[in-house]
């Protein structure tokens, strides 16, 4: 992940209860940290769902046969076969995040879309659909990389297009199969958006917790990098006070700690050496006296 000029975590790491980033820089970085897995996910679900479209074409020969309806079907199928190679072929390019999600869900419609054209083909007395049915809308919420409320555009749209189907074009054979379809229907979109907005709400909580271990962890590494400190036994002259280096080199006091640590050295006199070095000076007057010439010139 790249967190280059992240502002502080808390500034704007706010999540959203549909599972986004309040600041639209952190939504942007982590998607685009999250970028190239995705990638491989998606490519890997289109894959999957491209065989399952070209496996299932016998089905379709089976239920149809040879002429139109089959070609219509065989049409369909090659649709989303071709979609998915090219999608692939375009994420495996630079796109933008904006262009990623339109991408995928260009796909999403157009497969929800040929899957419904396949079910609207299918005998009144076939209900095997409604298992690829319920697969998809779990594969919109639980395997596409996309935004939730993206999400339930796509499998609200599916849904809804399979009720108007089982409900009035082509209306299911009786009450307990349009009632086990519906159940169905409402279980699965019910129990995906749920699941994706605690993953999605899971992943960036997550990327908001390593973004704050890094900036400790950086913050720290500057931290050591600059203290110096002094270690072990130094010899130390018992006469002139000088300390001797790695090198055998004699020091003043001073010189070595400067060096050696990050201090520095301001020169003064303690009490005692004032007395003993200065013996005639009364430095308690200098004092007073430095004191009242420093508050007139406040004045």
């Amino acid at each position: 992940m790249s967190e280059t000029n992240l502002p502080p975590p808390d500034s704007g790491a706010t999540i959203r209860w549909h599972g986004v980033f309040a600041s639209p820089d952190w939504e942007a970085r982590y998607r685009g940290g999250q970028m190239a897995e995705d990638v491989r996910r998606v490519r890997l679900v289109m894959g999957v769902v491209a065989s399952g479209f070209l496996v299932y074409i016998w089905n379709d020969y089976h239920f149809s046969g040879p002429g139109e309806d089959f070609d219509k079907l065989l049409a369909f199928r090659l649709g989303v076969i071709l979609l998915s190679l090219l999608s692939v072929v375009k994420l495996r390019q630079n796109v933008t995040l904006r262009a990623f999600n339109l991408t995928i869900m260009i796909w999403s419609l157009f497969s929800s879309l040929a899957l419904l054209y396949v079910d609207s083909t299918r005998p009144e007395e076939y209900a095997g659909h409604t298992v690829a049915d319920v697969m998809m809308v779990l594969l919109t919420y639980l395997a596409l990389p996309l935004p939730l409320v993206w999400q339930v555009t796509s499998a609200g749209f599916f849904s809804g297009a399979i009720l108007v189907l089982g409900l009035w074009l082509k209306p299911w054979p009786d009450e307990p199969t349009a009632l086990a379809a519906l159940t169905s229907l409402l279980t699965s979109n019910i129990l995906g958006a749920g699941i994706s907005s605690e993953l999605q709400l899971w992943r960036r909580r997550q990327f908001v917790t390593l973004c704050r271990e890094r900036e400790l962890s950086t913050n720290l590494e500057k931290a050591l990098h600059e203290v110096k400190s002094l270690r072990g036994i130094l010899p130390i002259c018992m006469h002139c006070k000088k300390i001797r280096d790695d090198t055998g080199y004699w020091q003043q006091v001073e010189q070595y700690v400067t060096e050696n640590t990050d201090a520095q050295f301001s020169h003064s006199l303690c009490p005692d050496c004032m007395q003993s070095e200065y013996p005639g000076v009364d430095w308690e007057a200098l004092r007073r006296k430095r004191e009242e010439k420093s508050r007139s010139k406040e004045y």
